[in-house]
């Protein structure tokens, strides 16, 4: 077999495979949710997790999620998917959820402040605020070019402005990340001053709290609480 052949049908085995795996998603979502609609939640909510372990979900299937948890009163449950959620699709009613819930449970982390909303919407729409600025660049440099060739600009100021431009789309687009946030899942987890425990206690946290977590190590994980950087044990947090 040639190799042109041999690309041509790797590239065919691959998509047949991709449609596969789509087909059997989607089979499945539909078996879980025909079990939903028939109220026959304990069945629904294994196939849901089933799926969600394989790292297939959707937006409509965390909700379901979210539901069917809070149904059993695992509080902890239901606010993780609730979360989950709410960082692939920010949404404000489901917000007002996530807080209700987690005020009623005495948990902490859940709130959304104004700057923390519209970092969210700038991520929601980065790809296009990106587009734009590669849009813009390429207009400057135009620009510039222009107004060096007619003498207006010396060219050591366009390049430096260039430079600076290109310099500030490149830190807009490795700074502006995701946050990376956990629950807490044990039930009192401690606390550290210092990435180890003989540095001191700062204090216990139950189950369901959620944290910013600012570095994940393999045993310990630097997290944000008021305000102040403290560390917990990396098994004892639930990444989102």
């Amino acid at each position: 077999m040639s190799f042109k052949k041999s690309i041509f049908f790797s590239l065919l085995s691959f998509l047949f495979l991709l449609v596969a795996h789509s087909q059997s998603f989607s089979n499945s979502l539909q078996l879980a949710d025909s079990l939903f609609a028939q109220r026959k939640y304990s069945k629904a909510l294994d196939a849901y997790q089933s799926l969600y372990q394989e790292g297939r979900f959707t937006q409509a299937m965390l909700l379901k999620m979210a539901y069917l948890h809070e149904r059993l009163n695992e509080t902890e449950e239901a606010l993780y998917y609730l979360s989950v959620y709410q960082a692939h699709h920010y949404d404000e009613r489901v917000q007002q959820k996530v807080e209700k819930l987690a005020e009623a449970n005495k948990l902490s982390g859940y709130e959304v402040t104004d700057e923390h909303l519209l970092f969210v919407r700038i991520l929601e729409n980065k790809i296009r605020i990106e587009i734009l600025l590669v849009l813009m660049g390429i207009l400057l440099a135009v620009s510039l070019v222009w107004s060096v060739r007619k003498g207006r600009l010396a060219g050591a100021t366009a390049s430096v402005v260039m430079v600076l431009w290109l310099s500030a789309v490149i830190v807009f687009h490795e700074k502006v990340v995701p946050t990376q946030e956990a629950i807490v899942e044990a039930p009192q987890a401690a606390l550290m001053k210092g990435p180890s425990a003989a540095a001191g206690l700062s204090r216990l946290l139950e189950a369901g709290h959620k944290l910013n977590v600012k570095s994940l190590g393999p045993a310990w994980a630097e997290v944000q609480w008021n305000g102040e950087a403290v560390f917990i044990k990396t098994q004892y947090l639930r990444l989102l």
